[in-house]
């Protein structure tokens, strides 16, 4: 068995696991940091993958951040909040990129998302620096494969659901049009797959743009997985509404598609070089640039 498959098969078996509750602990065990630095790019991409897939919000993020893994990061959001994923029940202090550990002055959910996604948004008593470009480039690249991740799994449940839900006597995974919203979903998403697979991580510019066609992708597949789901996407008996929260939270995170996307075209309008890079990175796969 090659690493890469000791990695996807060892995120699966303990993502899989809703019992186990600490994840960090069990990635820092795993050796996780080591696999990262062996093969970062690799470990990465299988890891945030099969984590999107399994619709869990854990630790790993963190642990591109902090090797000892020891205390929750605190995620800039705006100069005075920031985000934490999976806080602990008591959480006073955080591990802040730049700053090292810091006091937390106030700790409250994050709307909707504390009662199935463990996020927590945290009032710190100093303001929060920028992340390094370099650091930063890492995370979004990260959050790209989860976003990715899953999309892969909402367009799963999407496909299965159409071939069960009948309307006129027959599956409306049978209707063209149906079909034809599905495949604009698996093309976006393969597009976002080819530029994450060829993003350097610390290129900027590329992880940018690899979280936002990863999250437009995402978001994507969720606007027509709601729509052929009917009034059943929308129930907490149902699977689906918990992706659709990840997918949502996800892209907000360290940049929106939309943010991205607005960023991105500002800076190639400003230095047309940086097309050029992009085209040199992507080869092929930038034929449909403009």
């Amino acid at each position: 068995m090659t690493a890469a498959a000791a990695v996807r098969d060892t995120a699966r078996g303990l993502l899989a696991d809703e019992e186990l509750a600490d994840l960090r602990r069990e990635l820092v065990e795993l050796g996780f940091g080591e696999l990262v630095a062996e093969d970062p790019r690799e470990a990465i991409a299988l890891w945030f993958t099969e984590q999107g897939r399994a619709g869990r919000i854990t630790g790993a993020l963190d642990l591109l951040v902090d090797d000892a893994g020891a205390d929750p990061v605190l995620y800039p959001l705006c100069a005075d909040r920031g985000v934490v994923l999976d806080p602990p029940p008591t959480l006073t202090r955080v591990h802040v990129p730049g700053v090292g550990r810091a006091e937390v002055g106030q700790v409250r959910p994050a709307g909707g998302f504390a009662h199935e996604l463990p996020v927590a948004l945290v009032e710190p008593r100093a303001d929060l620096p920028d992340l390094a470009e370099p650091l930063l480039s890492r995370l979004r690249t990260a959050l790209a494969w989860e976003l990715i991740g899953a999309a892969e799994r909402i367009a799963e449940l999407t496909v299965e659901y159409v071939g069960l839900r009948e309307q006129f006597g027959s599956p409306i995974g049978t209707r063209q049009a149906v079909r034809h919203r599905l495949a604009d979903v698996r093309v976006a998403l393969e597009g976002a797959r080819v530029v994450a697979a060829r993003t350097p991580l610390d290129d900027s510019v590329l992880a940018a743009a690899a979280k936002a066609l990863a999250g437009r992708a995402a978001l994507l597949a969720c606007d027509w997985a709601l729509q052929f789901h009917g009034a059943i996407g929308f129930t907490r008996e149902h699977r689906l509404p918990h992706h659709v929260r990840q997918v949502r939270f996800l892209d907000g995170l360290l940049g929106s598609a939309a943010t991205l996307t607005t960023q991105l075209g500002t800076r190639i309008a400003a230095e047309p070089a940086v097309t050029g890079a992009v085209r040199d990175v992507l080869g092929p796969a930038a034929e449909a640039l403009p």
